[in-house]
Formats: structure tokens, sequence, C-alpha cells
């Protein structure tokens, strides 16, 4: 986000953070994500660990 916002980039900042939110609630807040794809790493990603 901070990245974003030093770049003037606001409106990705927020896009970012709303797609997070609805990601990590749908997903049960894995602890990470992993691969190309930022894909769930199966078992091993713990979850409600955040």
């Amino acid at each position: 986000m901070a990245a974003f916002q030093k770049m003037g980039r606001e409106n990705l900042a927020e896009r970012a953070t709303a797609i997070s939110e609805i990601r990590l609630m749908s997903d049960e807040l894995p602890e990470y994500y992993d691969g190309k794809n930022g894909r769930l790493s199966g078992k091993s990603s713990g979850k409600f660990l955040t």
C-alpha cells in the first residue's frame, strides 16, 4: 500500500485492499498464499492464523 501511495496510485491501493479483504474472508484467513498464481498452498497454509 505504501508503494502505491508513494507512486501516487491511491486508486490501486484501494482496489488491492478491497480485493484482499474479500479473498481473505472467502479463503478463511490463510496464513499465506504460494506460487505464481497466488493460490492457497494446500493444507500447509494453516487457516485462521492471522
